[in-house]
């Protein structure tokens, strides 16, 4: 008995040691938290593999970590593996991850790390896009506009409004055209005609009858108002579905740079504007012009630069309207870049790495202040992540046409107007494919 006794006592004692050994780290009342030194690749698509070297990473057990990226973990089965060894953990990325600081967790220690803090300075994780397939939205027929009523002529401008309605700026037909997010045209504003504008300050057209005079770019507020940017004719208008299309500012086929009253105020050609709170910033005479849109129109303003002038300002985007918060961004045609002006007019040239821009024409932000940016010199279209790297989203770079691809094998032909839009799951980018006559739909992974 006592022999019995004491082996079984010797058998207990291993198994106790042996299991401890093997459950330590779920059950020390103080465990060694894993820590985060690094990751790489910073950024990635998903389904690419990212490699977290750490410390402290004890079990060959990838199911006792789970991953944190922003606080949220990410699916269980996107960890790979981890090497106890080498103080590794590999993980796939998420469709759809956030960006975020990365974090690795002992599943049954979590809040004791959570007191503790679990690395020495964050590392920040940038999730990069995935453009699925570019299909044709709309109306049109490849490098054909000569149908009218069925084809753009040269598309320029383009937005979607809170409900996911597409506003395409039909440069040469002279109308702004609407659609559902499905691609059923709705409406058509403006007389579809040759060139022949009236653009009178006084009188207020119906949507049918309003000329417009090379519409350049088009901005839908949050109350459905329409605005519109004319090239030939110097004036800002504004659509509204009860009162009709009238001029905000500007004067008829007089150009010019003067500020003051809305009805004195003279633009010269405004390529490209942006809404903010009641406030319209276009880019005109190479300055940001500010137009007071609220009812009725009041004054229109320079915006004072603080630091130094614009080079070429070609277009402008303002993260309020995506963000609630930041500056607007500015493309310099000449100098090739994104330029960032806050609300005290300073300029900063956005840091770049990873990538080049050609021709910049438009720009617009998604809701995590990444830009989207329409390269017509290079015929693609790349995104500026918030981490300064410059990412190629869809395009080889062929001026042509080819469709019904994934993004990065389409083929566009002098993009020259992008629109993202995003509501839950949804995620979609519009591109005018201008000398394709076409316009372009890309969702967004």
């Amino acid at each position: 008995m006592k022999t019995t006794s004491f082996v079984f006592s010797i058998f207990s004692s291993l198994f106790f040691f042996s299991s401890c050994e093997t459950i330590w780290p779920y059950e020390r009342v103080d465990p060694e938290c894993p820590v985060v030194l690094s990751i790489s690749p910073t950024g990635a698509r998903f389904g690419e593999v990212v490699t977290i070297t750490g410390e402290n990473f004890y079990l060959n057990d990838k199911t006792a970590y789970e991953v944190l990226i922003n606080n949220t973990p990410i699916p269980e089965g996107n960890i790979i593996e981890i090497d106890t060894g080498s103080q590794i953990l590999r993980f796939s990325v998420p469709i759809g991850q956030q960006d975020g600081s990365v974090e690795v967790r002992l599943k049954n220690h979590g809040d004791i790390c959570n007191v503790i803090g679990n690395q020495p300075s964050p590392t920040i994780f940038t999730y990069y896009y995935t453009a699925a397939n570019v299909i044709k939205f709309g109306i049109g027929t490849p490098n054909q506009n000569a149908c009218g009523e069925n084809c753009f002529n040269y598309p320029t401008g383009i937005d979607v409004d809170n409900s996911g309605n597409v506003y395409v700026c039909d440069k040469v037909n002279q109308v702004i055209r609407k659609f559902s997010s499905s691609g059923n045209q709705l409406e058509i504003i403006g007389k579809l005609q040759p060139f022949a504008p009236d653009c009178n300050q006084s009188p207020i057209f119906s949507k049918q009858d309003a000329r417009f005079a090379n519409p350049l770019d088009v901005e839908v507020d949050a109350s459905g108002d329409i605005f519109v940017a004319e090239e030939y004719s110097s004036v800002i208008r504004r659509v509204n579905s009860s009162i009709g299309v009238s001029v905000v500012t500007g004067i008829c086929f007089e150009p010019g740079s003067e500020n003051g009253s809305c009805l004195t105020a003279r633009l010269n050609v405004p390529y490209s504007i942006a809404k903010g709170s009641n406030i319209i910033y276009a880019i005109d005479n190479n300055k940001i012009r500010m137009i007071d849109v609220a009812t009725p129109c009041s004054q229109v303003t320079s915006m004072t630069l603080s630091n130094r002038s614009l080079n070429a300002p070609i277009a402008i985007a303002y993260s309020l309207a995506r963000t609630n918060s930041g500056p607007l961004y500015v493309v310099d045609q000449i100098e090739r870049k994104i330029k960032s002006v806050n609300a005290s007019g300073k300029v900063d040239d956005l840091v770049v790495s990873g990538n080049s821009l050609n021709e910049p024409i438009s720009i617009d932000l998604d809701n995590r202040g990444n830009i989207f940016i329409a390269d017509k010199g290079k015929h693609q279209i790349l995104v500026l992540y918030t981490n300064g790297e410059l990412i190629l989203f869809s395009g080889t770079g062929e001026k042509n046409y080819l469709d019904n691809v994934t993004g990065l094998d389409a083929k566009f032909n002098t993009p020259s107007g992008i629109a993202y839009f995003e509501q839950g799951e949804t995620k979609v980018l519009y591109i005018s494919d201008t000398e394709n006559h076409l316009i372009r739909k890309v969702e967004v992974l």
